[in-house]
């Protein structure tokens, strides 16, 4: 069984300055196959000079959920207002977060 898609939940993200939120990426497999496990994911910040966040950990290791590979990242927002948005990747499949760092 491969991997057909990854997704992150929420799909979009508002954060205060200095706030937190947990995202969960998780990695799609075909109906019926098991959750892929041990699958590195990575997470990247994007926006150039302008960090308005910062993501933990770098990249990851999936775990069992409910019916796929999950893993877990905390977004944390810096004190420079704005929209921004992180990129996770796993092999050839990614997905973009976007993030608004508010007052």
């Amino acid at each position: 069984c491969k991997v057909n898609s990854i997704v992150v939940t929420p799909a979009k993200l508002e954060l205060k300055k200095g706030g937190k939120a947990e995202v969960v990426v998780t990695l799609m497999n075909a109906e019926g196959c098991p959750p892929k496990v041990g699958a590195k994911i990575t997470a990247k910040g994007q926006g150039g000079k302008k960090k308005r966040i910062s993501v933990s950990p770098r990249s990851k290791i999936s775990h069992a959920g409910h019916h796929n590979g999950e893993a877990t990242f905390v977004i944390t927002a810096k004190n420079k207002k704005g929209n921004t948005k992180v990129l996770f990747k796993y092999k050839n499949f990614k997905t973009t977060l976007k993030v608004k760092v508010v007052k």
